[in-house]
């Protein structure tokens, strides 16, 4: 199960990367999670972080389903 799970989270991550690229973004400056949009906990902290700093962030959430 949890090889499964890593195996969908690193296609879904490559995919995005190589989407992103394409499109002309800087990958590297990029934040990605996986967060279920509950306004508590590590993830929601470090979004929050982020997103004050300017920088984007990508939730693949909602992909992982």
């Amino acid at each position: 199960m949890k090889t499964r799970i890593l195996v969908l989270i690193k296609e879904i991550v490559v995919g995005l990367i190589t989407e992103l690229y394409g499109l002309g973004y800087t990958v590297c400056y990029t934040f990605i999670v996986y967060w279920n949009l509950l306004p508590k906990g590590g993830t929601f902290y470090a979004v929050k972080k982020v997103l004050e700093s300017g920088k984007p962030v990508i939730n693949i959430y909602k992909r992982m389903k």
